[in-house]
């Protein structure tokens, strides 16, 4: 069963400060605790810094990409999709 993170900011001068794994590690326990076995993330694709701390914190991606767009089309915003296995502790 798949959870999905669909929100997450730190405060840019707050980064690097451990604020981000804590917030990591309770929605993690939070989707654990609702009885998800994996969780899923859909990120900007050019947002490195995101996707390496997610890589660090053991997320990979998994083949899944998207495009989205404002309703009139005038933006569009590729999108990769990262998961991990949050089945044990």
């Amino acid at each position: 069963r798949d959870g999905r993170i669909d929100e997450f900011a730190i405060d840019p001068p707050a980064r690097g400060r451990g604020h981000g794994s804590r917030l990591l590690h309770a929605c993690v326990d939070t989707l654990r605790t609702d009885g998800f076995t994996r969780a899923t993330w859909w990120l900007t694709s050019t947002d490195d810094p995101l996707r390496a701390f997610l890589s660090g914190a053991g997320w990979a991606p998994d083949g899944g990409s998207r495009e989205i767009g404002t309703e009139d089309e005038t933006l569009r915003i590729k999108q990769i999709r990262l998961h991990t296995d949050i089945s044990t502790a």
